[in-house]
């Protein structure tokens, strides 16, 4: 189970409460590229590289999950 893998301190929204990138929280970055793409008209796999390439360009502040 994935929650055995990383262990999180808490678990759902609020793990990730004080983790921002810039000035926004997390959750609210990748609504945003997410909200972005599909406003875009992005299909789902264009818009997982999207996601997938903010993640690893945001991979240091992730990683404090």
């Amino acid at each position: 189970m994935i929650k055995e893998l990383i262990k999180p301190t808490k678990w759902g929204y609020e793990s990730f409460k004080n983790l921002k990138i810039g000035d926004t929280g997390m959750t609210q970055y990748f609504t945003q590229v997410y909200m972005r793409s599909v406003k875009e008209g992005k299909n789902f796999e264009e818009i997982l590289r999207i996601l997938w390439t903010e993640a690893k360009q945001h991979r240091e502040i992730i990683e404090k999950f």
